[in-house]
């Protein structure tokens, strides 16, 4: 089992949808060109990213990454796969809004492209997610909960869209398991 952290974006009203899509099972990621698959590889996504007429200068793209460095943090998620746990940043099920919180979750379907959510138009690059498990917690709840929000809040380099933690830090995964069980 491997454990993800995977970001979402934090403005609204991107963010209200994006947190009810997580309740309803499916993370989603990915605010980039739709009609293009990353399982289709970067050409694909180049075409699209043009067809798009979003510019190839990483300066000049308003989320600050160009389609190069987009392409490589987005094909991480062909990795994720099922019994995997994700860590999702300033989400919670409970409580609207982001704050200092996180969701846990399981994941049950690997990377596949479904329907824009609309009306934003986004890529549709969804992870599946056991809905019945979900659970959030505050970033000082407990001492796990805790030592997680520490390792969110940049003291780990996993400030990507999506990042694998890595096996030096598989203490997190054991809080993930434990914090996830705790709940259910």
């Amino acid at each position: 089992m491997n454990c993800w952290v995977f970001r979402i974006a934090e403005w609204e009203p991107g963010f209200s949808a994006v947190r009810s899509e997580i309740k309803e099972g499916r993370a989603r990621q990915g605010w980039h060109p739709s009609g293009t698959d990353i399982r289709l590889g970067y050409d694909a996504f180049l075409k699209a990213w043009i067809a798009k007429g979003w510019s190839l200068d990483e300066n000049e793209y308003s989320r600050a990454i160009g389609p190069e460095r987009r392409f490589k943090v987005l094909k991480k998620m062909l990795n994720i796969r099922p019994g995997d746990r994700l860590i999702i940043p300033r989400v919670s099920v409970s409580v609207p809004g982001n704050g200092n919180y996180f969701t846990l979750a399981t994941v049950t379907e690997p990377y596949n492209v479904v329907g824009a959510l609309a009306p934003f138009n986004d890529f549709g690059s969804v992870i599946g997610v056991d809905k019945e498990t979900l659970c959030s917690y505050d970033y000082d709840e407990n001492d796990m909960a805790a030592e997680i929000a520490l390792k969110l809040n940049g003291l780990w380099p996993y400030g990507a869209a999506v990042s694998r933690i890595g096996d030096t830090n598989g203490w997190i995964r054991d809080y993930v398991d434990k914090l996830i069980k705790a709940r259910t």
